[in-house]
C-alpha cells in the first residue's frame, strides 16, 4: 500500500487533486468528478488560455491547473479520435482529442487515455465515474485492469469543509467515520445516485424544526464536481423558511442569510434521510462567507431530483463501489488522532463488497422524474459565488428554465490515492 495523497486545500468546497501526466511528468491540477468517468486537461495552446481569445478568468483557471503541453511528453500518443464532453449550464459540447500518456497519482504511474481540450475549457477534470464510452477506462476501472485494486470502487473523506481530504481506492479507512457505514445499491448501474426520502432542518442535535417535507423521497446524484447541493424546491422552500432564507438577489443564485453569526449560533444542521438512516450535516458546511455576505448553499434544483455537490460530500464518508453498483454513506469522524484501520473492498463474486458496512433497506417509491436534461445549474462555472440568478419570487420560473435531470436523462450525455487494500490519493 502506497503513502496517503493527500487532496488539497481550497477556498471553494470542490475537491483539487495534484496529479502528474506525461514524459517527463508534467504537474497538473485538476478538479475531482465523481460523475464523470473522463480525464480531461487543457491544451497549453488552447483558446481558454490564450491570450485575446479568452477571459481574464479562463487565463487565470489555466494558470492554477497548468495546462498540458502534448509536444514536451514523449510518451503521449494520439488515437486521432474525437471525444464531445458536456461541462457547464448551458450543456454545449466541447470537443476534445482522446489520446495516451502516462498518469502518476501519488506513487502509482498507469498507462491511460485522456482528453485534450483545444477549445474552450480552462479547467483540468480527473472523473472517477463509470466508463459508458468502450474507447475510455475511468482511473478506478484502470486501477482495476492493472491489478492494483480488488474493485472498481473508492473511499472519499475532507477533514473539514475547506481542509484536505484523501481518496482511497480499492478501500475502506473505518477511522474515519462514526456509527455505521451504510450501504446502497445504485438504482441505475452508471451514475451515483441515491434516493433520499426527507430533508429537515434540526436544532441543537435533537429538535426538528420541520419533517417529512414535500419534493422528497427523489433520486440525488453525488457530484464533487458540483459547487452547490441542488434539492427539489419545494424543500428549499421549507429549509429557507425554517432558516430565515431568503432566494439571491442582485445577480446571486445562491440563497442569502441576514446574519451569519446569529444563524451559526443557533446550532443548527440539515438532516439528510436515506431510507432507515439519517446523515447529519452542520450548517456551516452549506455558509460561505465572503466580503460581508453570508450565502447558503442549498440551492433549488428546478426540478423533481437533485445533487449532493462536494459542500455535502465534504461533512460526510462516501465510498463509491461502481463494482458492485453501490455507494455507502457515513458520518464523518473528524477526530483525525484515531488510528488508520484499512480494510480491503471485494468484488460481488468473492466477498461481501464493503467490509464493515450494512446494507439499507429497499425503498419502493414511485418518483415522477423531470424529463430534461441539464447540468447542476452552476456546477461546473467556477465562479463563486455564481453570477447567474435564480428568481426571489417564483421557483417554478426556475424549474421551467433548469429541470433537473433523470437517471435516465443524464446517462445519455455522460462521456462516450492507491494498491493492494487501498491506493491512497490525497486531495
Amino acid at each position: 500500500m502506497s503513502s496517503p495523497f493527500r487532496v488539497q486545500e481550497s477556498d471553494e468546497p470542490l475537491f483539487l487533486c495534484d496529479i502528474s501526466l506525461g514524459t517527463p511528468p508534467q504537474d497538473i491540477l485538476a478538479f475531482l468528478d465523481t460523475r464523470r468517468s473522463y480525464l480531461a486537461v487543457s491544451a497549453w495552446n488552447s483558446s481558454s488560455c490564450a491570450e485575446g481569445t479568452s477571459t481574464t478568468y479562463e487565463r487565470e483557471q489555466c494558470a492554477l491547473g497548468a495546462p498540458f503541453d502534448v509536444s514536451n511528453s514523449s510518451t503521449y500518443t494520439s488515437t486521432g479520435g474525437q471525444v464531445n464532453t458536456t461541462i457547464g449550464e448551458s450543456g454545449k459540447l466541447f470537443p476534445g482529442i482522446l489520446g495516451t500518456d502516462m498518469l502518476t497519482i501519488g506513487s502509482t504511474t498507469l498507462d491511460t487515455n485522456f482528453i485534450v481540450d483545444y477549445n474552450e475549457i480552462a479547467d483540468n477534470i480527473l472523473g472517477l465515474g463509470y466508463s459508458l464510452n468502450e474507447s475510455y477506462t475511468s482511473l478506478p476501472q484502470a486501477l482495476v485492469k492493472s491489478g492494483q485494486i480488488n474493485s472498481a470502487a473508492y473511499s472519499l473523506w475532507a477533514d473539514d469543509l475547506r481542509d484536505n481530504g484523501t481518496i482511497l481506492f480499492g478501500g475502506v479507512n473505518s477511522a474515519k467515520y462514526t456509527g455505521e457505514l451504510h450501504t446502497m445499491s445504485i438504482p441505475s448501474a452508471d451514475l451515483p445516485a441515491v434516493l433520499v426520502t426527507d430533508v429537515y432542518v434540526q436544532r441543537n442535535s435533537s429538535t426538528p424544526v420541520n419533517t417529512n417535507a414535500s419534493g422528497v423521497p427523489a433520486y440525488m446524484i453525488l457530484d464533487s464536481f458540483a459547487f452547490f447541493t441542488y434539492v427539489p424546491d419545494a424543500v428549499v422552500e421549507q429549509i429557507y423558511l425554517d432558516l430565515n432564507v431568503t432566494f439571491g438577489q442582485n445577480g446571486v443564485s445562491v440563497g442569502e442569510v441576514a446574519d451569519c453569526s446569529s444563524v451559526k449560533s443557533q446550532n443548527y444542521s440539515i438532516i439528510f434521510t436515506f431510507a432507515d438512516f439519517d446523515i447529519n450535516v452542520p450548517l456551516s458546511f452549506f455558509i460561505y462567507e465572503d466580503s460581508g455576505s453570508c450565502e447558503f448553499t442549498i440551492v433549488p434544483s428546478g426540478g423533481e431530483a437533485g445533487f449532493l455537490g462536494a459542500d455535502f460530500l465534504r461533512a460526510v464518508y462516501t465510498v463509491f463501489d461502481l463494482s458492485n453498483n453501490e455507494i455507502s454513506l457515513a458520518q464523518r469522524n473528524f477526530n483525525n488522532s484515531v488510528p488508520d484501520r484499512i480494510l480491503e473492498i471485494g468484488n460481488g463474486s468473492t466477498a461481501a463488497a464493503i467490509p464493515g458496512a450494512v446494507s439499507v433497506s429497499a425503498v419502493t417509491a414511485t418518483i415522477a422524474l423531470p424529463q430534461t436534461t441539464t447540468e447542476p445549474p452552476m456546477s461546473q462555472t467556477l465562479i463563486f459565488p455564481p453570477t447567474s440568478s435564480i428568481p426571489a419570487s417564483s421557483t417554478s420560473t426556475a424549474a421551467a428554465k433548469n429541470a433537473a435531470p433523470t437517471l435516465d436523462s443524464i446517462r445519455n450525455n455522460l462521456a462516450a490515492g492507491l494498491i493492494g487494500a487501498g491506493v491512497w490519493f490525497a486531495l
